[in-house]
C-alpha cells in the first residue's frame, strides 16, 4: 500500500518537474545557451515519455527542434519536428501540427537559402515545394482557429520561398 502511495506521488511531482525544465529551457534559449536548453529539453522529453503525456512530449520535441534551428542543426531539427508532428497529428493537436508543419518549412527555407551552391537541382527544387507546400499547410491550420498573425507569417513565409524558386529559375 505504501508502495503504491509513493508511486502516486513521484507520478504527481513529475509534471511539475517536467514543467520546471521546461521554463528553464526559455531562459537558456534566450541567453543563447543551446546545450544547457537541450539539457533541459531533454529531461523534460523523458519525464512526458515516461508519464505517458503526448502533448508534452510532442512540445518537448518540437521545442529540441527549435534549438537545434538556432544552432544551426539542421538534420536534428528536421527530425523533432517531424517526430513533434506525428504526435500531434495523432493527438488531434491542430496548433501543434501547424507549428510543427511550419518549424519544418522554415528549417528546410533556410537550408536553400544559404546553400553554397545555387545550382538548381531536382532534390532541391522538391524541397522548395514541400517548403512552400509546409508553410500554405500550416497558414491552413492557422487561419481557422484564430491564429490570423501565424497564417499571415506563414504565407508571407511561402511567398519569400516561391520568390528564391523564381530567382533561381532565371539564373
Amino acid at each position: 500500500m505504501d508502495l503504491g502511495l509513493a508511486e502516486v506521488h513521484r507520478l504527481q511531482s513529475e509534471p511539475g518537474a517536467a514543467d520546471s525544465h521546461w521554463g528553464l529551457t526559455e531562459v537558456h534559449r534566450v541567453r543563447n545557451q543551446y546545450d544547457e536548453a537541450i539539457e533541459s529539453y531533454l529531461k523534460a522529453l523523458h519525464i512526458r515519455t515516461e508519464i505517458g503525456d503526448r502533448q508534452g512530449r510532442a512540445d518537448a520535441l518540437w521545442g529540441l527542434a527549435e534549438v537545434y534551428r538556432f544552432r544551426g542543426g539542421d538534420d536534428e531539427a528536421i527530425a523533432f519536428h517531424s517526430e513533434a508532428l506525428q504526435i500531434y497529428t495523432d493527438i488531434g493537436n491542430r496548433q501543434g501540427r501547424a507549428s510543427a508543419l511550419w518549424g519544418l518549412a522554415h528549417v528546410r527555407r533556410l537550408r536553400d537559402e544559404y546553400d553554397e551552391a545555387m545550382t538548381p537541382t531536382p532534390y532541391k527544387f522538391a524541397t522548395i515545394y514541400d517548403t512552400i507546400h509546409g508553410c500554405k499547410q500550416a497558414a491552413a491550420i492557422f487561419n481557422p482557429i484564430g491564429n490570423t498573425e501565424a497564417a499571415t507569417r506563414a504565407l508571407k513565409d511561402a511567398a519569400d520561398v516561391r520568390r528564391l524558386l523564381q530567382r533561381e529559375e532565371a539564373l
